[in-house]
């Protein structure tokens, strides 16, 4: 562990920087969830299959061998106004969660660190039970990165529990 800080160090990168981008990179996510969630419960289920088969057919013609195509095709006929509720109701509520635990983070709320490391916890565990079901590799390094997001919570936690009140807080800060 030392040998990274120092590495960071040497590129001038401190661990609350390393922080925040993670975090920042997690609002955002969460924000873009929000919004397709917003556009997902806006249209009709018609137009949803139809914007898919338009996409898809136009991916098989430039690449046949695709194995994304298909799937997004397949997907799209057989989705439900139930499914697209769900899925709309579901991309906006998880969206505005993360979205508003980074806020939290950033502005250094201390109660919010262990309601996100128990929540991004919880979707890990969720992450691993589908990767269980069937096996996909930009899954598994999401959900590595999302536990290594919940180290850097936890130190950054610890680090805050320890500064008193008025003094830097978090990691990388130095206390005057």
């Amino acid at each position: 562990m030392a040998k990274v800080r120092e590495w960071f160090s040497k590129i001038g990168i401190t661990e609350r920087r390393l922080f925040l981008a993670a975090v920042i990179s997690k609002g955002f996510d969460g924000l873009l969830e929000f919004l397709a969630g917003v556009i997902l419960l806006t249209l009709g289920v018609a137009y949803i299959k139809h914007i898919a088969w338009v996409w898809a057919s136009h991916r098989m013609f430039e690449h046949p061998n695709s194995r994304v195509a298909p799937h997004i095709q397949n997907a799209a006929n057989n989705l439900t106004t139930h499914e697209k509720t769900f899925a709309g109701v579901y991309l906006i509520l998880h969206g505005s969660l993360k979205a508003g635990l980074a806020i939290g983070m950033i502005r250094e709320i201390r109660w919010v660190y262990p309601v996100a490391a128990v929540t991004i916890s919880a979707f890990i565990g969720y992450q691993i039970s589908r990767l269980a079901e069937h096996f996909n590799w930009i899954l598994l390094v999401l959900t590595c990165l999302d536990g290594l997001i919940v180290v850097m919570i936890v130190i950054d936690y610890l680090k805050l529990r320890r500064s008193p009140s008025g003094e830097s807080k978090g990691m990388g800060h130095d206390a005057a």
